[in-house]
């Protein structure tokens, strides 16, 4: 977009131009998203056997979460 901006020979696409608008904002969602995933991802890659029950439940319910979030959230979704 910046260099769309620049050259200003043509029109651009006002999609475009909502979706660079909230720049910031997406770039924050995908960073954080980015940051959970590898916090989840190294404890469910490092937890030890016997620990795993202690965890076992609270995992189960971050997963249905996940699940839900998957189906049906969007980058339009309210409060985004």
């Amino acid at each position: 977009m910046k260099y769309l901006e620049v050259r200003s020979e043509e029109e651009i696409p006002s999609a475009a131009q909502q979706i660079y608008s909230r720049y910031d904002t997406l770039w924050k969602f995908t960073t954080n998203l980015d940051l959970t995933v590898s916090l989840y991802n190294k404890v469910r890659t490092t937890v030890l056997e016997v620990e795993f029950p202690l965890i076992e439940s609270q995992l189960a319910d971050i997963d249905s979460k996940l699940q839900q979030a998957e189906s049906t959230l969007n980058w339009n979704s309210d409060g985004m």
